[in-house]
């Protein structure tokens, strides 16, 4: 069953993040986006044992500024794949970008990668290389 701690849909993308058994990771990630706007919501696929959602749950809720939507119906058996392929169905914003729990994403170059995808409409995919962009059909 999913949990829904918090959900807006007027944001201008979504940031999906896959985790398993990782909540300093989550801590982490969650804290740097801390430093940056809310023009996104944030998606949190979790496939961690009973206890890691434990405190991954008691995480998010010190991150109340953000739009959270937290998924922990997911077994700890449940692959990736299909952990994100499920999660992608929440997503009800135009653009998306996955960042598992120890990546991180520039956000100012997620609006400049928007910008690309709308400056070449005929572009499905916008990957960011070393912070130079790149497109591809």
């Amino acid at each position: 069953m999913k949990d829904i701690i918090k959900r807006d849909s007027v944001k201008r993308y979504t940031i999906l993040i896959p985790t398993y058994n990782r909540p300093n990771h989550l801590r982490r990630l969650l804290s740097y986006y801390n430093k940056f706007g809310e023009n996104y919501n944030i998606i949190i696929a979790d496939s961690s044992p009973n206890e890691s959602k434990k405190l991954n749950k008691n995480i998010i809720s010190k991150f109340s500024k953000f739009d959270i939507l937290y998924i922990d119906k997911h077994s700890p058996t449940t692959d990736l794949c299909h952990k994100l392929s499920d999660a992608l169905n929440y997503v009800n914003t135009k653009y998306c970008v996955v960042c598992a729990d120890n990546d991180f994403i520039y956000v100012e170059d997620v609006a400049r990668a928007i910008v690309a995808l709308l400056e070449k409409c005929t572009q499905s995919t916008v990957y960011n290389i070393d912070s130079g962009y790149s497109t591809s059909v």
